[in-house]
């Protein structure tokens, strides 16, 4: 196959300006933690939502494992420039603010500051995309953050939470408050998971921040006056990530298989709600048609392909009208039978078949 580089003069069949990988599709911005990190394994949140919007839009996973409120708002404005457009963002964010700050200082953020930050990120974001949801960090498995600190590191095992429900819970608060004076929709993820973990009252492995030390290391338990007896077995540990048994977690606070179906849903459902018919995938042009429409008729598969192109809406696309006009030229793809309909094209073909013709006339004449 051949490559020719021409004058930009739009697509084939359009007149507009060439569209490239990144304005073919809207953008869809998944921002946070780890848990937005994560949201691309197995069934995770983050890549159901890409296959249910297949083809209709890209999905990016910008989620920094550790990160906080804090150090995400440092960066906002690179991420989030405002030239760039995207039809929705997530923000997912609190999980690490909510540390407990004699055990994990540099992930702590005060709750007054993470108001500010999280405030901050989310009008930033309403400048630049056209839909945004909030989602509050989610409940965690105390007993089960334990027994993974205890079969991941044995005796160096710090034997105390780095977190709690108590706490977390005051930042879920907070998540939803800003969402709601901000009139943004909110996923309380909190409240969601803690459901699935037994409610409220009966929340599933749920110890006091005086619980909080590993009772299965003598020496610690000795100086808390706790002993191995009043626990019972320290509980096993399923760090496979597959959520058998229910399991929301892998190792306490990130979300199993099955937990990020329930993040995934939780979302869906909030969208649904409070967004509608405009996040519906079927209200969303596709990337080009779909296979089964052109191999229904096999003989106007380009017919079907410009009339596509012509009527196709994908607004907003990440760059928008100002990258897309700023584009200088387009590498074009010339089939090998040579068939080309594009009239540029043929327009250059031509003149170059005239011009190998007045070539070959010149050579064979000059050797007459």
């Amino acid at each position: 196959r051949a490559r020719v580089t021409l004058p930009t003069q739009g697509p084939p069949h359009t007149g507009g300006p060439s569209m490239g990988l990144t304005d073919r599709r809207r953008a869809i911005v998944l921002f946070g933690d780890s848990l937005t990190q994560r949201s691309f394994e197995a069934n995770g949140w983050g890549s159901s939502l890409a296959v249910r919007y297949g083809r209709r839009c890209d999905v990016y996973n910008r989620g920094f494992g550790g990160y906080n409120s804090r150090w995400c708002l440092s960066m906002l404005k690179e991420m989030f420039p405002e030239d760039e457009t995207q039809l929705l963002v997530t923000i997912m964010l609190g999980t690490n603010d909510a540390a407990l700050r004699d055990v994990e200082p540099a992930a702590y953020v005060p709750l007054d500051e993470y108001e500010k930050n999280l405030r901050e990120i989310v009008k930033h974001c309403k400048k630049t995309a056209k839909f945004v949801v909030v989602m509050t960090p989610p409940c965690m498995n105390e007993n089960q953050r334990l027994a993974f600190q205890h079969e991941k590191y044995g005796d160096g095992a710090i034997g105390t939470l780095d977190r709690t429900n108590e706490n977390t819970r005051k930042y879920a608060g907070i998540c939803t408050k800003v969402s709601r004076e901000l009139g943004m929709p909110c996923v309380d993820l909190f409240k969601v998971t803690t459901a699935k973990q037994g409610g409220e009252e009966n929340e599933k492995g749920k110890l006091s921040r005086a619980q909080s030390v590993d009772p299965w290391q003598t020496q610690i338990s000795s100086i808390n006056n706790f002993k191995p007896s009043d626990f019972g077995p320290p509980p096993r540990f399923n760090g496979d990530g597959d959520g058998r048994g229910g399991e929301l977690f892998t190792d306490g606070i990130h979300f199993s298989e099955h937990g990020q179906q329930i993040v995934f849903q939780a979302l869906i459902d909030t969208i649904t709600q409070h967004i509608g018919d405009a996040l519906c995938p079927e209200n969303l042009d596709s990337d080009w048609p779909f296979g089964p429409a052109l191999r229904s008729d096999p003989f106007r598969w380009k017919e079907k392909m410009r009339a596509h192109e012509k009527q196709a809406v994908f607004e907003p696309t990440l760059f928008g009208q100002k990258k897309k006009s700023s584009m200088k030229e387009s590498i074009l793809t010339v089939s090998d039978s040579g068939i080309l309909a594009d009239k540029d094209l043929q327009l250059a073909r031509g003149v170059a078949v005239l011009l190998a013709a007045a070539g070959a006339g010149y050579f064979f004449g000059a050797r007459r």
